[in-house]
């Protein structure tokens, strides 16, 4: 049986390809490049394994920005058999705790980094670029940035000073994720009367 000779069943990706004039994935693999193992790897769930690099390609040859293929692509998500979904989140969870240092870390890095342009380490954010697009693919948000002054919430901040006041603002120092309705780490936060009390000590 030629899978890749057809497009028997209609999948988010190959509706895009035949609307961009393709007949089949073999005719889009061989006036693309693309090879057709990608595009049935993306039709089973697996883009998140697919590097980058191929879903830009791809998202190129369907004269389509990559926020928009993610769009097109993503109803297919809901039709993944569960098993197969609890697969995909566990493998997104192992790479989660791979990346964990850098993803606590890195934003705070970034916006030191931002406040000295003329630091060496400025050129190094356009190169992560890459892993935002992969925690926005895989639905992750940072609760608030570094630097945001927001209402405490214990549920999802951490205090990085005990004080024995009443907390109501607190100031993102190290940022905290959610995906979807799950908290993946709390934020690490310090509050702000505290801060602008260490302050005017200082000066």
């Amino acid at each position: 049986m030629k899978i890749a000779q057809r497009m028997d069943k209609v999948t988010p990706l190959s509706a895009l390809i035949g609307e961009a004039g393709f007949d089949s994935y073999l005719d889009f693999s061989r006036r693309t490049g693309i090879a057709e193992l990608i595009l049935h790897r993306i039709d089973c769930g697996l883009m998140d394994q697919i590097p980058l690099k191929h879903i830009k390609a791809l998202a190129r040859a369907l004269d389509l920005s990559l926020g928009d293929f993610l769009q097109r692509i993503e109803g297919q998500i809901s039709d993944i058999p569960e098993g197969q979904g609890e697969v995909m989140e566990k493998v997104q969870r192992q790479v989660i705790e791979t990346l964990e240092s850098l993803l606590l870390q890195l934003p705070t890095m970034v916006k030191v980094v931002d406040k000295k342009p003329d630091l060496p380490a400025m050129r190094l954010i356009p190169l992560l670029k890459p892993l935002y697009n992969l925690l926005s693919g895989w639905d992750i948000r940072a609760i608030a940035p570094v630097g945001a002054i927001v209402d405490y919430n214990p549920q999802e901040h951490e205090l990085m000073t005990e004080t024995s006041n009443k907390v109501e603002k607190v100031e993102i120092r190290y940022v905290g994720y959610r995906q979807k309705d799950k908290l993946l780490y709390r934020a690490r936060v310090s509050p702000v009367d505290d801060e602008k009390n260490k302050l005017k000590k200082d000066s």
